[in-house]
């Protein structure tokens, strides 16, 4: 409940929608094959994304898209898992920033062995007076959603388009479509993410109930809204310590 809590409480500070919360989970009293803390192999196209959480977790392909979406939060820490980046500049607000350069920004593609996870792919931003952002990337799984990238190495597109400089057509899978939705409209994604986000903090948990009368993540804002995310998360934190004591 509290992980739930938590993950709740940095989305909705970073600016994202408001969020369900229930509670009700429980803990587990061993942690037997927990397995690494490093993550393995890389996944390499969107079947792979389509087999884990269409065919075995049962989200559709448009909730598989808006929790990807997710990536705009944060950065991928090479002793974790062999990547480091973040997928865009302003990684500490909860926006459609990430569809909107998934499509828009050119990607070009690197892989490398890593001494721990072994071979490691993903696309840096082109960048037409550094040749390339040493920050900013994309993982292969995330090329994938909009990109046709079997054989190339450089994609974008251009007013939404097919660019044909590149060596990326456009992708004709169910996720295609979802990504250009959603960096058209936010509060589209918004809406479509909160469903699908409800749905991943409680599944295989069936009888959890709401923690608060709407249902929503129960809140102690201060009295002048804070655009500091992490300055409003202890303020929710705060709130969390009073319902636990």
């Amino acid at each position: 409940d509290i992980w739930a809590m938590a993950g709740n409480i940095m989305i909705e500070a970073a600016g994202g929608p408001a969020l369900e919360y229930k509670i009700g989970r429980v803990d587990a009293e061993t942690c037997a094959g927990q397995g690494s803390r490093h993550v393995g192999s890389e996944s390499t196209s969107s079947e792979e994304i389509s087999k884990v959480f269409v065919d075995r977790l049962g989200f559709s392909s448009r909730q598989v898209v808006a929790l990807i979406g997710a990536h705009v939060l944060g950065r991928a820490a090479k002793e974790n898992s062999g990547y480091e980046g973040k997928w865009v500049k302003e990684n500490d607000r909860f926006t459609n920033k990430y569809f909107i350069d998934l499509i828009h920004v050119p990607w070009i593609k690197e892989s490398n062995e890593d001494e721990t996870f072994g071979r490691r792919t993903l696309w840096r931003r082109f960048n037409d007076r550094r040749m390339f952002s040493e920050d900013e990337i994309m993982l292969q799984t995330d090329v994938d959603l909009a990109f046709q990238t079997t054989g190339g190495f450089f994609c974008s597109r251009i007013g939404g388009k097919f660019n044909k400089a590149t060596s990326c057509p456009n992708a004709t899978h169910s996720f295609a479509s979802h990504v250009h939705d959603f960096a058209l409209d936010q509060e589209d994604w918004f809406e479509e993410f909160a469903v699908a986000w409800a749905k991943l903090t409680s599944m295989t948990n069936e009888e959890l109930a709401c923690a608060a009368p709407d249902c929503k993540t129960p809140k102690e804002r201060p009295p002048t809204p804070s655009t500091n995310s992490e300055a409003y998360a202890v303020t929710h934190i705060h709130a969390l310590a009073i319902m636990v004591l």
